[in-house]
This record gives structure tokens, sequence and C-alpha cells, in this order.
């Protein structure tokens, strides 16, 4: 497993993650659009992207430096499916998570070498509109555009306290490591 992070101090918090959890990979410290060589010419079966939620253009920035370089979009959208998508060996998959307002944009960057796009609706509730989604298509994908059932994350109509309350599904994913279905 391999990593990219462009803020230093995330790129070693995200490393000794993966050796804590005993992980076989490495997070590299670096820019999408200027990737260490022996990461730009490798391939992968599977790219995951979590790309910034917001348009700097369109709100207020953050005054915590960070935070702000993690949710402000520096780099477009389109930047980071190209990146991705070089990085993918035929027939490989490309799942991005992203702010539910961003679903045209991000399909709009989608081009033709891929395809077989699934989007799932991430709600905090049932009954909610979805605040995120995830987006996974393949390359070389030939399938129709899929809008799955949303994934709930949490039980009950309204937050009612400070203890867990995911959803089975929810939990199963976050807290034992069950593999996320599109």
């Amino acid at each position: 497993m391999e990593g990219i992070e462009i803020q230093s101090d995330l790129a070693l918090l995200a490393q000794k993650n993966f050796e804590r959890n005993g992980i076989d990979g490495r997070v590299v410290h670096g820019d999408l659009q200027d990737l260490p060589r022996d990461v730009r010419d490798r391939t992968f079966d599977h790219v995951m992207a979590n790309p910034p939620y917001f348009e700097r253009e369109r709100g207020s920035q953050s005054e915590n430096a960070s935070r702000e370089q993690a949710r402000g979009e520096e780099t477009p959208l389109a930047a980071w499916i190209d990146v991705a998508t070089r990085r993918l060996v035929p027939k490989g998959f490309l799942t991005i998570i992203q702010n539910a307002r961003r679903l045209k944009s991000l399909l709009g960057a989608f081009d033709e070498r891929l395809g077989s796009i699934v989007v799932r609706p991430v709600a905090p509730r049932t009954g909610k509109d979805a605040e995120l989604i995830i987006v996974t298509a393949r390359k070389g994908g030939r399938g129709d555009l899929r809008l799955a059932a949303p994934f709930v994350l949490h039980q009950g109509a309204s937050h009612d306290g400070d203890r867990d309350n995911y959803t089975e599904n929810a939990r199963a994913i976050l807290r034992d490591g069950a593999p996320f279905r599109a």
C-alpha cells in the first residue's frame, strides 16, 4: 500500500498509523501534481483519494493552516482524477470520497478512460440528505453509471448523546475493518 500526502506532519502521522496497525505500506510526503519518481513510475490495482471538499473561491478560509490545506482546493478535481487514472492498471479501480455538493464537478472531471461508475451517497442518518459521496470507477469500464443505495452512518433520527450510535454496517467497517462495498 502506498500513500501520498502533501502535509509532512500528516504523512508522518499516516506512516505511524500504518506501522502501529501492522499495515505493510508507506506514505510519501509529496505533491500529487509533482509525484516523486518512484510513485510516478508505478501503477496500482486500486487508487483511493480524498480531495479537498471546498473550492477556495466559494467559501471562507480556515484560520488553521493545516485544516485549510486539507479542505480548501488548490489542485482542481480534474487533476486529481487524471493523476489517479494514470496510476491505474487496466481494469483498475478508482475510489473517491467527496462532498455531495461537488458531484457534478467530480463526474465532469471523469473522461473516457473511466467507466462503470458507481455513486454511493453517504447520509448521516436515515431520512437525512447525503453530505458525502463515495464514487468508484473502473479504468476501461464499460458499465452504465449506477446510483447505489445510501450508506447510512448513524442510527436514530438525531444525535442523542456522546456515544457510539453507528449503524451495524458502519460499525463493522469503522470498528472491525470490514470491507466497504460500492
